[in-house]
């Protein structure tokens, strides 16, 4: 910069005119101004990414692609194409386009073509009665050979039906049905799983006892079964709920093991009707002791 200086009060000097210290300011602004400027647009040109080839992957992939190119999804259209439905055809802007870091991108998607019903015309009429015997005497045109059967010799039966037995203009009769009951709520409240008390040692089998609280919003049905986390599941049972209230269910969980081993796993209870619910895994571990020398 000192060089610039000297350089340029140099040549100013040499025509003739003075350079004086405000001079020198001036000329020291618009160079850092210069530099500021030319810093700036390198910046912004290392701030750049191209948009990543996305024709043909799906939409989640496309927008994994953006978020590694510093780029964002900016929207997405869809357009019918033979292409699986949400596979990407084009982007906007294209492919390899130089776009400043979160820039959004559009996507234009596949969707599947929408087949037109089919319609029947005269033609497709007229082709298919093609064939069909022409009636003589007239004209040119298919007809249908009409044949009468005789009614049978001897008399004939008839069966007379019963005159209506209610009224014109009355209602007809309610249904003697008995109304269907709503299907009852059900959701599950806290459980618990401990080891019974007297349950024998481990080698012997480990007893665990497992209870969930159950909740109905009206009477019904309650089939339900418990599920371990070794892939076992229990027979189903029913219970009948008379009215909206709360049961407990109960199950048992034997477990075998050495001593000094460590007995883990879960039970959970499946709600099979009259709605499907799952409940959380209610765990126990259990340490077996070692025997007492």
């Amino acid at each position: 910069m000192r060089r610039l200086l000297k350089h340029v009060e140099g040549q100013v000097s040499s025509d003739g005119i003075a350079v004086t210290g405000l001079g020198k300011v001036g000329v020291a602004v618009v160079l850092v101004f210069l530099v500021g400027v030319g810093g700036y647009w390198v910046f912004q040109q290392l701030q750049k990414s191209q948009v990543p080839p996305l024709v043909g992957v799906s939409r989640a992939e496309a927008e994994k692609q953006l978020t590694r190119a510093h780029l964002v999804l900016g929207g997405f259209r869809e357009e019918e194409s033979g292409e699986p439905k949400g596979t990407v055809l084009r982007t906007e802007p294209g492919i390899g386009s130089n776009l400043a870091y979160g820039t959004g991108v559009t996507l234009v998607l596949a969707k599947p073509v929408e087949q037109p019903a089919p319609q029947i015309g005269i033609a497709q009429l007229k082709a298919g009665t093609a064939g069909l015997p022409q009636l003589p005497g007239r004209g040119a045109g298919p007809h249908v050979d009409v044949r009468v059967i005789p009614a049978p010799a001897g008399p004939v039966s008839r069966r007379t039906l019963p005159p209506a037995t209610r009224p014109i203009g009355t209602s007809p009769p309610e249904s003697s049905q008995p109304p269907v009951p709503p299907v009852p709520e059900v959701w599950l409240d806290e459980g618990s799983a401990e080891t019974a008390p007297e349950s024998p040692d481990c080698q012997s089998g480990l007893l665990t006892v497992v209870t969930q609280r159950v909740s109905m919003s009206g009477p019904g049905a309650l089939t339900f079964q418990w599920v371990g986390s070794d892939g076992t599941t229990t027979p189903a049972e029913t219970r009948e709920i008379g009215a909206a209230s709360t049961t407990v269910v109960r199950g048992e969980w034997r477990r075998t093991g050495l001593p000094g081993d460590t007995l883990t796993g879960w039970r959970r209870l499946a709600i099979l009707s009259p709605k499907q619910l799952t409940g959380d895994p209610l765990t126990d571990d259990h340490v077996c002791p070692q025997p007492a020398t």
